[in-house]
């Protein structure tokens, strides 16, 4: 099993990037609002799932562990294969997906293409507990930042700013702990640009 690729991005396609790892190019298939952030000969660390066929080997990835956990999560609910997961995930960050299972959120849920009421329904009745107990087992992680009492911060926008930082070479904890410091300053901010900012001034 590949669970970890690290190496700089020699190609990126519609449907996948490839990653050269010491001279070896893996193609990994990524959500859309990664595969459009990053750029060729820029280093890229992936956390990955491996989908084994018997005519290929399909690999997933994902710049954080939980990223990688919640597509997990939600291909191991029948009827969502991997190329249905990463639409779900290309779709809406984690943090987002977990508060529309966590309030059983069917429209939003069936408004990916692919996702019809039947399949909708399984992921929000096998889920939504586990959910709660990811949530429970993460307090400090984004999807708290996104629903925590004070300051409300979007979901959307404080992955994007997860995945920027990552991009600069900040690793998870540390960007967690700056996040949940620059929540007060972070919740007038409306541009990604100056939310990087804003956030740098906290690591």
């Amino acid at each position: 099993m590949i669970y970890l690729l690290s190496g700089k991005i020699a190609l990126i396609r519609d449907e996948f990037i490839v990653v050269d790892v010491n001279g070896v190019g893996y193609g990994v298939a990524v959500p859309t609002s990664l595969r459009t952030a990053v750029k060729v000969d820029e280093a890229i660390r992936l956390f990955t799932w491996c989908h084994y066929r018997e005519d290929a080997q399909d690999i997933y990835g994902f710049q954080t562990e939980d990223d990688r956990q919640m597509f997990t999560l939600l291909t191991s609910v029948s009827g969502v294969g991997p190329k249905l997961g990463l639409k779900l995930m290309s779709e809406y960050p984690t943090p987002t997906l977990i508060k529309l299972l966590l309030s059983s959120d069917l429209a939003r849920l069936t408004a990916v293409s692919g996702v019809g009421k039947k399949v909708g329904e399984r992921l929000i009745l096998e889920l939504k507990d586990k959910m709660a107990k990811v949530m429970a087992a993460s307090p400090l992680d984004l999807a708290d930042l996104a629903t925590t009492s004070g300051p409300a911060l979007d979901a959307a926008m404080v992955d994007d700013l997860r995945m920027a930082l990552s991009a600069l070479g900040y690793h998870g904890e540390e960007i967690k702990r700056a996040l949940k410091k620059a929540t007060p300053d972070l919740a007038q901010v409306t541009e990604l640009d100056k939310g990087i900012k804003v956030l740098l001034k906290h690591i």
